[in-house]
């Protein structure tokens, strides 16, 4: 077989690359040859086909941390003047993280030897970035205001990545507790618990219900180790398919009525699509491609449902006020804020702007409901804790006391 030649492209550790070309039989060939530093004193970050696809070693989408220091630092340099190429070339030179060097590599490559635009470049790169991101790139190309559309992607990025970062953060407190909790039982429960039992057997003493009752489960779990496989294949279902099953409407819609968190999730979702939604309107993006990517980006059924139901109103000529009424109840007391915003934008017709403080002013709810999540899970933490711990001490303590009684009957 004759070999064909598959080109790639690299970028070096001081910002420099270029296009390089390697003879093999396949792309696979290629990929297999390249991932194993072909070019020691280059770094390989994508290979592309005489097709136009690109495949990427690791991972094919820029992590939002990433994005936004991409993001940020390209705005500073085009504020200064630089063209797109130029500009993306002195990012380069503040970037770390192999993949979005490569990308950067590939952008710079794109824009100069085919004479795209910087939002057509990004759509070349497929699923590197998402088409929230592309539009709005695009519709600043078209404003003559790409600066300031991604000085606003950006504030944007940011404040989404500080709910998330705090709603995380607020979740670790309990999780621990949890764990320490869920590691002290198992600790009484196989250790304390039957040294226990044996020195009530000796005397041939009877014991309560839930005594008993544990030292039944105990025994089970002893004496039939087969049943430690099932939790752990459970567990390695759920990692293994965790993105189906996040993904299933049936998933989606518990977290969402899940206790003082379901509240927090669903606000934290809400910000984020509005935050796109305005972003769009204001750029002056078509209702269409508005809601649809909005739908994309809220991540979850319910609210995919929401929108995409005032999308349909919409097309069929119904004003947004009425449409949101209509649709309210899909998102409970979240529906209502936004039915009476709607009504009171007929009026001003600046919906972008509504929808953005809007989306602000739930952005700073959402910190402060995340910030005090320790204390508000902690009603429901501390009832947990008691109910495991009351019936692990009524197990261990009350033998004793029916050794006691039964000494004074006797």
């Amino acid at each position: 077989m004759n070999s064909k030649s598959w080109n790639y492209f690299v970028f070096k550790a001081k910002g420099q690359g270029g296009s390089r070309t390697i003879e093999v039989l396949a792309p696979d060939q290629a990929i297999a040859r390249l991932s194993i530093h072909l070019f020691e004193d280059e770094t390989l970050h994508l290979i592309k086909t005489l097709k136009g696809k690109y495949v990427f070693i690791n991972k094919t989408r820029i992590n939002p941390k990433d994005l936004i220091v991409f993001l940020k630092t390209l705005q500073t340099c085009m504020r200064s003047g630089a063209s797109s190429a130029n500009a993306l070339k002195m990012v380069a030179a503040s970037v770390k993280e192999p993949l979005t060097r490569g990308v950067i590599g590939v952008l710079v490559d794109k824009i100069l030897s085919q004479g795209l635009s910087l939002s057509q470049a990004m759509k070349a790169l497929g699923a590197v970035f998402d088409p929230v991101t592309i539009a709005l790139v695009q519709a600043g190309e078209k404003s003559g205001e790409l600066c300031q559309v991604l000085a606003e992607l950006v504030k944007k990025l940011e404040s989404i990545e500080v709910i998330k970062r705090k709603t995380l953060a607020g979740l670790y407190y309990p999780l621990v507790v949890i764990l320490i909790t869920l590691v002290a039982i198992g600790i009484i429960h196989f250790f304390v618990f039957p040294s226990v039992m044996q020195n009530f057997k000796m005397l041939s003493a009877e014991l309560p219900k839930i005594t008993q009752w544990m030292a039944n489960f105990v025994d089970c779990i002893t004496h039939n180790a087969w049943l430690w496989i099932i939790p752990a294949i459970f567990l390695c279902l759920a990692v293994v398919f965790r993105r189906t099953v996040s993904s299933s409407n049936v998933f989606q819609k518990a977290i969402l009525k899940i206790p003082v968190l379901g509240n927090l999730i669903s606000s934290a979702i809400l910000v984020r699509s509005l935050y796109v939604l305005g972003l769009l309107q204001k750029t002056g993006t078509n209702v269409v491609d508005a809601y649809t990517m909005t739908m994309h980006v809220s991540g979850n059924v319910v609210f995919k449902h929401y929108f995409s139901a005032i999308l349909e109103d919409l097309k069929h000529g119904l004003n947004a006020d009425r449409a949101y009424v209509k649709h309210r109840k899909l998102l409970g007391k979240h529906g209502t804020q936004l039915a009476n915003l709607m009504h009171v934008v007929q009026f001003t017709g600046e919906d972008w702007k509504a929808t953005s403080e809007l989306a602000q002013s739930l952005g700073e709810e959402v910190n402060i409901q995340a910030e005090a999540l320790p204390k508000l899970i902690e009603p429901i933490l501390l009832s947990f804790i008691a109910l495991v711990v009351g019936m692990m001490i009524a197990a261990v303590y009350l033998p004793s006391f029916y050794l006691l009684l039964n000494a004074f009957k006797h």
